[in-house]
């Protein structure tokens, strides 16, 4: 039994303890894209036509008139693997696949029996969690991703959880960017089950409000279900997840991050419905950490940190 692509969503919360309290909330969605599975059962193509305008379009554009013309000629591509869409799922965003040394492609079929690139996704993945770990996961790999929106990708960190044949989590990779300096970073571990705790010390500066040398104490939850067969399709794994982020140093508990998302089966009927509730997520989450960071440097004062500045002991 696979596991199914998956549509995660729930909220994402920020809560800072030290130097100065300050915390929020939003919600959060990711695209969990099975990399095992990819090439024979690629993301669908999913367009909106007329009968489904939603509600976040302007008034204007919902007349009938329109909206008879539109289901007549036009659709908008929602979600795509293959084209530009509203949401496209583009593998250069990942592990910056487009600068793989091009001879890599050439040896990806045999090893792992899929076309480049979608291969190169998942052969870097298992490079990094042998790097990281010494091990690579046995079964499949699943990617918690952000998706190109309008043309355009945005993303402060990407998950990818790899399982063991029994369908058991077993391996946890973070890639990880820093938004204003455009660069990515990679921690990995291995996970204990359904629920794993972790810490190590901190190697990447991310916020400009935190200085290097701290430390990371990570609770991964990965909670199974199973999707039911329908219209011809197998019955598949899924599951729900809950990724919290601490963050310590000398002074104490100084911040913690997270998300807590709930999987639906991604198909047509998912993507419309999430897609009508949160057209732009990529632009709102970005206003999100800017607006955020203005209320914590202006409002409230806190410390501008330089990169890979460190505490004072």
């Amino acid at each position: 039994m696979t596991f199914a692509h998956q549509i995660l969503q729930g909220m994402t919360w920020h809560a800072r303890q030290l130097p100065t309290p300050h915390e929020f909330h939003y919600p959060y969605r990711f695209w969990a894209v099975n990399l095992t599975q990819l090439a024979d059962n690629p993301l669908p193509n999913v367009n909106m036509s007329a009968s489904h305008v939603p509600t976040w379009l302007p008034q204007w554009l919902k007349k009938k008139w329109l909206k008879k013309s539109l289901q007549q000629s036009l659709t908008l591509p929602l979600l795509s693997q293959h084209h530009w869409a509203l949401y496209q799922f583009h593998q250069a965003d990942y592990f910056a696949i487009n600068r793989l040394d091009p001879s890599l492609d050439n040896c990806l079929t045999a090893s792992v029996g899929q076309p480049a690139p979608l291969a190169s996704l998942l052969v870097k993945a298992q490079q990094i969690w042998q790097q990281l770990t010494g091990s690579q996961p046995t079964g499949e790999v699943v990617a918690l991703v952000v998706l190109r929106n309008m043309g355009w990708y945005f993303s402060p960190v990407n998950f990818y959880i790899g399982f063991d044949e029994n369908h058991q989590p077993s391996h946890f990779l973070a890639e990880v960017s820093n938004t204003p300096w455009n660069k990515r970073h990679y921690y990995g571990f291995l996970l204990t089950g359904e629920k794993t705790l972790y810490q190590h010390d901190k190697g990447f500066h991310v916020s400009p409000f935190n200085p290097i040398n701290q430390q990371y104490h990570w609770r991964v939850e990965i909670h199974p279900k199973r999707y039911a067969s329908a219209n011809d399709n197998p019955e598949q794994n899924g599951f729900d997840v809950v990724i919290d982020i601490g963050l310590t140093d000398r002074r104490g508990k100084v911040f913690n991050a997270g998300v807590s998302l709930k999987g639906v089966q991604l198909d047509e009927a998912s993507v419309i419905t999430a897609i009508k509730r949160r057209p732009w997520m990529s632009a709102t989450s970005l206003l999100q950490i800017y607006w955020q960071a203005f209320k914590l440097y202006v409002l409230k004062r806190v410390p501008y940190q330089a990169y890979n500045q460190r505490l004072p002991q």
